[in-house]
């Protein structure tokens, strides 16, 4: 993704659970193939897509050179939602948030129990989230992982702390 622009619009799916090695391998060549003849109306896009730390697909396309359209990206929905039946996984619940825990590994919470992770200190304003919201490169290149206060999710550290 290095050779996109910083400016570039991204699109962050997070996996329900952890896929194993022959499912990364599989589904990053179904992304490269896929990022290397994304189209929007018989335009090329200039695209990459990834998997990192085994949960999360990151799609980017450089909207400089040509803007995805509302088809291309069903596409790439498509896709995702199309390995995802084949691996038994799913890339568009939302229901999970993901973040680093003391030992630096991977926990989640339920986003409907953010107030209660707060308060029994479970999660902190310091805690790093995985914050699937991001959609600019730049955006990610800062704040993968960021601090919780840095976040979206910001709003319940002060009804839990109040």
């Amino acid at each position: 993704m290095t050779a996109l622009s910083p400016e570039s619009r991204i699109w962050i799916y997070q996996c329900n659970r952890t896929l194993q090695d022959e499912e990364l391998r599989l589904l990053q060549e179904k992304l490269n193939l896929f990022a290397s003849d994304w189209k929007a109306h018989g335009n090329e896009l200039a695209a990459a897509a990834l998997v990192d730390n085994k949960r999360f697909v990151i799609i980017a396309v450089d909207e400089s050179f040509e803007a995805p359209s509302g088809c291309s990206i069903d596409k790439s929905v498509h896709l995702l939602k199309e390995f995802g039946l084949k691996h038994d996984c799913d890339f568009f619940g939302r229901t999970e948030v993901l973040f680093l825990n003391e030992e630096n590994e991977m926990e989640s919470f339920l986003y409907s129990k953010t107030s209660q992770e707060v308060e029994s200190g479970k999660i902190t304003p310091f805690t790093l989230i995985f914050d699937t919201t991001l959609n600019r490169l730049k955006e990610l290149d800062k704040k993968w992982p960021v601090a919780l206060k840095e976040t979206w999710l910001r709003k319940y550290l002060r009804k839990s702390i109040a």
